[in-house]
């Protein structure tokens, strides 16, 4: 779960063109705490999620909802 949860907020964050530095200023991490979490070895702490979400402007759902093409994929 936190590899993806790490992967989804590391995707999200270069479409929304942060860098890793600018994302971890603005939500009082390192750039290494952050780079941890994109890598998926640690799981952040539910209120740095929400931090997240918040500065990267998405939905809580944005990180654990799949996508309905990915859903679709699955299924077959």
């Amino acid at each position: 779960m936190s590899f993806a949860l790490g992967r989804k907020i590391m995707v999200i964050r270069r479409l929304k063109r942060f860098t890793q530095k600018r994302l971890a200023e603005s939500i009082g991490i390192s750039i290494s705490q952050l780079s941890i979490i994109e890598r998926g070895r640690k799981f952040p702490q539910p209120e740095l999620v929400v931090k997240i979400a918040n500065t990267l402007g998405v939905s809580l759902n944005e990180f654990f909802i799949l996508p309905e093409s990915v859903k679709k994929h699955a299924l077959m």
